[in-house]
């Protein structure tokens, strides 16, 4: 049952761009149960679509769509499962939405069942007080807050990975922009929720996983990006080792910030690099006990001189399927000036793109700042993705 209007319709100044609204916040549908791939529709169940919903992925079978939803709800803050008010998670969650190959919505359910944090310990969604639980009825914390926070943009990785059971299978990579010392989250098919805690603690937007460095690829190595969406934020690289217990290879690995430079002495301490101009990317390693440690402490290491380049709140990042560690990465922007500086240097927005080393994926690279943001090129740049054609598409966060 559609219980909402759509409220975006085509573009005028795009003709040639359509856009199709697919479902609203307040839709309700049967409810999707079941297995991995072997999902069924209940015909007494259903879900609702909740708000804030942010980043967006898509598994395609030749049955049916499947769409993943981050809802950026933050911990404190409680959403409903069903209309009529049958179960309620608290704070941040994920949907899962089935549509059929035309594009009609089937049904929908919440993704995250359960959490196996990093001790081992089990906890499992308990839909009447709305919190995760262990066996003993401990409710699931991250530091100062219940539960999850503030999903952000997402990112799913349709193939190249393993599910728990050792299967081939799609992973949702759900970041938290929750504050200095949120986590990033793998949610696997079967609705169980891993922290990649060797990414780090710091305001997640993205976490994307390099398309060549996957599990199973020759190098044994998995490479994750992630962006720090703060107003000295900072993109980070982790550069992961397969294994025979580990083949995704999320668990060890090693934490890289980035740092500019133009190669003949000046470095970008803050978002002040020239338009079009090529400089270099490198990667700088940050100790594994500060990568593991607190969020404050990782973010005063990164900021002592000679180590990263601040950006104002990065935000989404996508690498162009036409030019495989090829990368785009946007910021949103922010008044704040730099030491010593008399104006902003990023107050409308950048769109900047980078090329994996391909000899060393942590090595020197290319790195271009190609778009600023203006009265014809948009302002605030928040989600964006590149298409087949190597297209990048923006999203304004105004």
């Amino acid at each position: 049952e559609l219980l909402t209007a759509p409220y975006v319709y085509d573009l005028p100044d795009a003709p040639d761009h359509v856009v199709i609204p697919l479902a609203t916040v307040g839709d309700e549908m049967p409810l999707l149960t079941g297995t991995p791939l072997s999902y069924t529709v209940s015909l007494t169940q259903t879900f609702a679509l909740t708000g804030w919903p942010d980043g967006l992925g898509l598994f395609s079978t030749p049955d049916a769509h499947f769409v993943y939803v981050n809802h950026e709800i933050v911990a404190t803050s409680s959403s409903l499962l069903t209309v009529n008010g049958t179960g309620r998670i608290n704070g941040a969650r994920v949907s899962l939405l089935q549509f059929s190959p035309d594009w009609q919505l089937i049904s929908g359910r919440n993704l995250i069942e359960r959490v196996r944090e990093s001790n081992g310990t089990v906890y499992t969604l308990d839909p009447v007080s709305g919190d995760y639980r262990d066996a003993n009825g401990q409710v699931f914390m991250q530091g100062d807050f219940a539960n999850f926070s503030r999903f952000c943009s997402g990112y799913l990785a349709e193939t190249g990975f393993l599910d728990l059971a050792g299967q081939p299978g799609p992973l949702w990579f759900a970041p938290q922009e929750a504050g200095p010392e949120a986590r990033g989250w793998v949610v696997y098919p079967d609705g169980t929720a891993t922290p990649l805690d060797g990414l780090g603690r710091f305001s997640k937007e993205q976490i994307y996983a390099a398309g060549q460095y996957r599990a199973g690829n020759g190098s044994g190595q998995t490479v994750l990006l992630a962006t720090e969406d703060n107003t000295d934020g900072e993109l980070y690289l982790f550069v992961g080792q397969q294994t025979g217990a580990d083949p995704n290879g999320f668990a060890d690995g090693q934490l890289y910030v980035l740092r500019v430079h133009d190669g003949a002495g000046t470095a970008y301490d803050y978002e002040t690099m020239p338009l079009g101009v090529t400089l270099v990317g490198e990667w700088t390693p940050v100790p594994a006990g500060v990568a593991l440690g607190s969020g404050a402490g990782l973010s005063d290491w990164v900021n002592a001189p000679g180590r990263s380049t601040n950006f104002r709140r990065l935000e989404d990042i996508h690498e162009d399927p036409t030019e495989p560690g090829s990368f785009y990465v946007a910021s949103t922007g922010h008044t704040d000036i730099p030491p010593g500086g008399s104006m902003p240097d990023n107050d409308t927005g950048r769109l900047h793109h980078f090329s994996l080393n391909p000899a060393d994926p942590a090595g020197p690279m290319a790195f271009t700042t190609v778009l600023a943001g203006g009265p014809t090129t948009g302002v605030s740049y928040d989600n964006l993705v590149v298409d087949d054609l190597g297209r990048v598409t923006i999203q304004e966060d105004r």
